[in-house]
């Protein structure tokens, strides 16, 4: 596990889990805070502080990867939430506890594959999302089906940023 010890700022953009996210937003020179969203970096100070406000919650994985977002939310105060991880369910639940912030989530893969987020999901969960950008108009039914959300359709993000080299003529 590797521990973070950066201090979290406040920012308006909080991109939770994918480098290709953060080099995105700094081509757009945006005011963004970073984050992991596995289980394999936390930040020292987040940890920290759920660690003296609840020392049995760090013996729950469930329930301590979903105080520990809510925790770096509230630190980071941010207007936007953006994950590229799309099939993380905790992420779907932080809606609930953050209404007046945006959620946006990004499509990272194909979805139709057996032991993907739409098996776990089901219809049993309250979750939510302000915007799921998806691969194509069947995925989106889908995710509208389960989660509370608007969808756009763009192909996929990655192949829309690549840039076109000009060939050169001779």
């Amino acid at each position: 596990m590797f521990v973070n010890f950066r201090l979290l700022k406040k920012k308006n953009i909080l991109v939770m889990g994918e480098s290709f996210l953060i080099d995105f937003l700094k081509n757009k020179k945006y005011e963004y805070e970073y984050i992991y969203f596995d289980k394999k970096t936390v930040n020292f100070f987040i940890i920290l502080k759920i660690f003296f406000s609840n020392p049995l919650l760090i013996f729950n994985l469930q329930l301590l990867s979903q105080d520990y977002f809510t925790r770096v939310i509230k630190t980071v105060n941010p207007k936007l939430i953006i994950t590229y991880h799309d099939n993380h369910i905790n992420f779907y639940k932080l809606k609930k506890i953050f209404p007046d912030k945006k959620f946006i989530a990004i499509q990272n893969g194909y979805r139709f594959k057996k032991n993907d987020i739409f098996e776990k999901l089901g219809i049993k969960e309250n979750l939510s999302c302000d915007y799921i950008f998806c691969f194509g108009n069947a995925v989106a039914r889908l995710y509208r089906s389960m989660i509370k959300t608007k969808t756009i359709c763009h192909v996929s993000l990655k192949n829309n940023i690549v840039k076109i080299k000009e060939k050169k003529k001779k």
